[in-house]
């Protein structure tokens, strides 16, 4: 779930040259054009111009400026695996300015070209207060990595006159010889990284980690995981398919280097810990389910993917032991979490009783009672409080004990402090957290009606967990 989210239910008005104004609705956000739907009857004609659009992000309105309508093309469907046609009716490209709207939906914000370019200055005088210390350290590991990867794209260039059986067999040699020397060359990388910035205030990291990342930003895109938590296409770092990257924890890429950079964070214990605590809301969810004459109804904030679903319904007869309903203010995670939800009915025959729900921390009591959801015995967030400052965090546990049964629990984890994967996460992969120790996390529950509670680590103890009964 992204923070600092606005209503994802994007409106506007299209304003054409004769004045006409039209109302709209986004359908789908491009990277620098929106896919929109018009009323009936209301849409414009194809690659017609328009004098200005203006859209409702929340409380707010921005103008966009001046652009084309493009109608979708009509593209006959001849097989049944041809690609779905696109929503909505068609595309608005703009030509004032040129507008990212890749987190409009999730964080309510757009950011134009010309805004960026003017911010040059303070970007450059940023690099005035980077030390020569760390200066010496960034230079030394690009040459370093650089030297590294022109011996395995060596290799790689060598590969492209080859047959597929023997790429597939050679890049497997590669792994089983080379990766284990490249990832204590990188372990110790880190451990210099680490040690280089102990001292730095919470500015300084953010000045030195993104001279860091501009520096590398060339291996930095060439690793798949690296790339999605630096761009940030939902506009947030730990999205549902960087998620899934963990989970899947394979070595992927278009080169050798690619997949050994892709792959090391993986195996780093902030990785771990995300898929340690799949494990963790499972084996609790079972001991709640034990010895029960009815299911166990279960309330998931943030849900992501929810591909603990996958381990929870392991035989038929889990089908009737839990009741879930899973809300997200992602739609595209909504989507994969119904795409583990599907995988479970093809694997038992019988989908199990889910609901879902779209809906952010700032509307979520608002959208439980909507869609009249019953209170929970079990809920759990895994990665929500990650992104809360403390009083927004108090606010959003207050209200999740509302959604509690009687003696209902709640599960919730947050990164903790010595994350031994902290400095990997802020410099490398521009993932930045609200780190909370035990103390931390049970200051939130002050003024609750709180019966038991309990923290705990997880095995790499990088994340910390507080189960408390109301």
């Amino acid at each position: 779930m992204a923070p600092r989210s606005q209503n994802s239910v994007v409106e506007g008005i299209l304003v054409e040259t004769s004045g006409i104004e039209r109302p709209f609705t986004v359908t789908k956000t491009m990277p620098h054009s929106l896919i929109v739907s018009f009323e009936q009857s209301k849409e414009p004609n194809d690659a017609s111009a328009f004098a200005n659009c203006r859209i409702s992000l929340g409380d707010k309105s921005l103008e966009l400026g001046a652009g084309e309508y493009h109608k979708h093309p009509a593209l006959p469907r001849r097989r049944k695996d041809d690609p779905p046609p696109e929503p909505g009716h068609g595309r608005l490209v703009f030509s004032e300015n040129i507008w990212k709207f890749s987190s409009l939906r999730h964080t309510g914000r757009v950011t134009s070209l010309q805004q960026r370019v003017q911010q040059l200055p303070l970007l450059w005088k940023r690099k005035e207060l980077v030390c020569a210390p760390f200066r010496q350290y960034t230079l030394e590991l690009l040459y370093d990595l650089q030297v590294y990867r022109a011996q395995f794209d060596s290799v790689d260039r060598g590969l492209a006159r080859e047959t597929e059986a023997v790429r597939e067999r050679v890049s497997q040699t590669i792994v089983d010889t080379q990766y284990g020397a490249f990832s204590k060359f990188l372990d110790r990388k880190l451990d210099e990284l680490a040690l280089v910035t102990r001292h730095f205030d919470r500015y300084e990291h953010e000045c030195h980690g993104f001279f860091f990342r501009k520096q590398l930003w060339d291996i930095i895109l060439s690793a798949a995981f690296m790339a999605r938590t630096n761009l940030k296409p939902r506009g947030y770092a730990g999205d549902s398919t960087m998620m899934d990257m963990i989970y899947k924890n394979a070595f992927i890429g278009s080169s050798s280097f690619a997949r050994f950079m892709h792959y090391h964070p993986l195996q780093h214990p902030g990785s771990c810990a995300v898929r340690n605590r799949r494990k963790i809301v499972v084996e609790r969810m079972r001991e709640m389910s034990a010895g029960r004459d009815k299911p166990l109804r279960i309330i998931s904030i943030a849900c992501g993917p929810a591909r603990e679903l996958l381990d929870l319904f392991a035989e038929p007869e889990d089908l009737d032991r839990y009741h879930l309903v899973l809300l997200d203010q992602d739609p595209e995670a909504i989507a994969e979490a119904k795409e583990s939800t599907n995988a479970v009915q093809e694997k038992l025959g019988r989908a199990p009783t889910i609901e879902f729900i779209h809906g952010s921390v700032r509307t979520l009591s608002q959208a439980l009672a909507k869609c009249q959801v019953e209170k929970a015995d079990f809920l759990y967030t895994m990665g929500l409080f990650d992104y809360l400052t403390p009083p927004v965090a108090r606010s959003v546990l207050g209200q999740l004990a509302t959604l509690l049964q009687p003696n209902g629990s709640i599960l919730l984890g947050n990164f903790h402090p010595e994350n031994p994967s902290r400095t990997y996460m802020e410099y490398w992969l521009d993932w930045v957290l609200f780190y909370r120790n035990e103390e931390d996390l049970i200051s939130l529950t002050r003024g609750l009606p709180v019966r038991e509670s309990r923290v705990f680590l997880e095995p790499d103890k990088a994340q910390l967990f507080m189960e408390m009964k109301l």
